[in-house]
């Protein structure tokens, strides 16, 4: 009888969730659409992988010892399962990116928006989604043609999966084994994606030490299942096929040194400001929940999720591509520290009109504002401006028997 009123509960909430994702999803599309016909030339490996996976030459680049080139496995595997239905896989890209993308705005809809919740919840929600579909980054690689939103959407789901955990006394085991899928499905989208399995397994441990949280050993090793089995499944495949340890990629990409140091500072210093005021809210938001003790508990998995990740971008020097493509992630989080924070706020106002009003308006313009000004930043117009992937000519000559393809 429990067990039925919570599908049903479950079921309610999705319906909610749909019904309210259906008002922001259009703004995202229509934001999308205002950088298209951008594609990342990176985006075009995946095609390449993925075109040559279904026609029967495995995961490979060209004829011969195959090489691993990408390094978003999962996202490579999913664009050719709608390019074996018959999709174009430059639009299997965009349809995955959409989806993904909206997938977040149900996610966290999901987590506010019930008939339980109050209009601090409701606030906190649409506070939240106006950042996230305003902002450019989101945009830009919900057409770009990269993982970034499958990573976007597994994380989205992630983190209200700890609180959950949390809110049911972890006695129910479905929720750990959601949770720990993923932690698995980030493993297997980018080989750097076990940072966030990391920072859980670091959440957990942070949350007993500030008795934030209490998780039973038991679920714990439910939580690392999954990361631990793709990770590893991964690596298996990785030698057997290519004969290596590492993905070739990383190679080229993780050379720390003071230079990239210096390159990572710049670029995260940069794409935080890029989203100046509202991502700055978010953060004092955020702090301010861990160091109350009754809402520690929902902020630790966001403020160790974003130190991890931050940290590694500092450590790889950051990236190339316009928009800033790596924060992406750290959207999320702010999305679920605006909501939180604000939605707090509102409940520490208590019985006041006039400042939680105030309180409101103010919150609501700075959100706005950081809205506005995404087109005015220099790494964002990049996107409009880069179209050159769209002329590219064939390096060498084009047969069965030639190694000198378009990229």
């Amino acid at each position: 009888m429990i067990k039925e009123r919570s599908r049903k509960s479950i079921r309610l909430r999705i319906l909610i969730a749909c019904a309210i994702a259906s008002i922001f999803i259009p703004f995202l599309l229509h934001h999308a659409a205002h950088y298209r016909p951008f594609l990342s030339d990176d985006a075009l490996i995946s095609l390449r992988y993925s075109n040559r996976l279904i026609q029967g030459q495995g995961l490979s680049w060209t004829p011969g010892p195959p090489v691993e080139g990408y390094s978003n496995l999962m996202w490579i595997l999913l664009i050719a399962l709608l390019g074996s239905l018959g999709t174009d896989h430059i639009q299997a890209s965009r349809i995955l990116g959409m989806f993904c993308m909206s997938a977040v705005v149900v996610f966290v809809a999901m987590r506010y928006l019930s008939p339980k919740r109050s209009l601090g919840s409701m606030f906190g929600f649409v506070l939240g989604m106006t950042f996230f579909v305003g902002a450019a980054p989101v945009a830009v690689w919900t057409i770009g043609g990269l993982e970034q939103p499958l990573i976007a959407a597994t994380i989205a789901g992630a983190i209200p999966l700890f609180w959950l955990a949390s809110d049911s006394g972890y006695k129910d085991h479905s929720v750990a084994f959601a949770l720990s899928a993923s932690l698995g499905a980030l493993c297997l989208t980018r080989p750097d994606g076990i940072l966030f399995s990391a920072a859980a397994l670091f959440s957990i441990f942070a949350g007993r030490l500030f008795h934030a949280s209490n998780w039973p050993r038991s679920r714990v090793w439910i939580v690392l299942s999954m990361p631990i089995l793709c990770s590893a499944g991964q690596l298996v495949f990785r030698v057997f096929y290519y004969g290596d340890w590492i993905p070739n990629s990383a190679r080229v990409k993780f050379t720390p040194s003071p230079h990239h140091l210096k390159e990572g500072i710049s670029y995260v210093s940069n794409g935080f400001l890029s989203l100046a005021p509202a991502i700055l809210i978010a953060l004092a938001f955020l702090f301010l929940g861990v160091i109350v003790r009754e809402s520690r508990k929902r902020f630790m998995p966001i403020l160790i999720f974003l130190m991890a990740w931050v940290g590694y971008l500092i450590l790889i020097g950051g990236d190339i591509f316009p928009a800033y493509r790596h924060f992406v992630p750290i959207i999320v989080l702010m999305t679920y520290a605006l909501a939180e924070g604000s939605a707090l706020i509102l409940k520490k106002l208590g019985k006041s009109p006039l400042k939680k009003a105030a309180f409101v308006v103010v919150l609501s313009g700075v959100v706005l504002i950081t809205a506005a000004g995404q087109g005015k930043n220099p790494e964002n117009k990049k996107a409009i401006d880069e179209r050159w992937e769209w002329f590219g000519k064939a390096l060498g000559p084009i047969g069965p028997n030639s190694h000198a393809w378009i990229c």
